[in-house]
């Protein structure tokens, strides 16, 4: 209402004015109350959009969080097959280097006997002959 008089006199005449707005979703406002009501609507809204960004956020964690966990899983199967992978080749070095048949002592003799080579074995392969 543009008249803050007018405003007065229509609330004086009719007591029920202020709840019939109400009940259509109306707010009544004149001059004197104008920039209150915009200022609380205004943080009313402000508070609507953190809220939503406080649920957006909440919902970016939660999928950042599963993301990571499906990253330390595939992290620590990595580390099982590197694992594995590590035990496959200490066992298979065995069986070439140990035992008295071992493929390491066979060419080494083979080389003594006078086999033609271009290469030496590598100094760092030891023979060892248990079984």
């Amino acid at each position: 209402i543009p008249i803050e008089g007018a405003s007065a006199l229509a609330l004086q005449n009719d007591k029920d004015i202020w709840g019939d707005a109400y009940s259509k979703n109306i707010v009544l406002v004149s001059p004197t109350n104008l920039l209150a009501i915009l200022r609380s609507v205004e943080t009313i809204w402000r508070h609507e959009r953190q809220n939503k960004n406080a649920e957006k956020i909440a919902l970016e964690a939660g999928n950042l969080h599963d993301k990571f966990v499906s990253f330390i899983e595939s992290l620590e199967g990595i580390g099982s097959h590197l694992e594995k992978a590590q035990t496959a080749y200490d066992t298979t070095f065995k069986r070439l280097s140990t035992g008295s048949g071992n493929l390491i002592r066979r060419v080494a003799i083979l080389k003594d006997l006078g086999a033609k080579t271009k290469k030496d074995l590598p100094d760092t392969l030891s023979i060892d002959d248990e079984s």
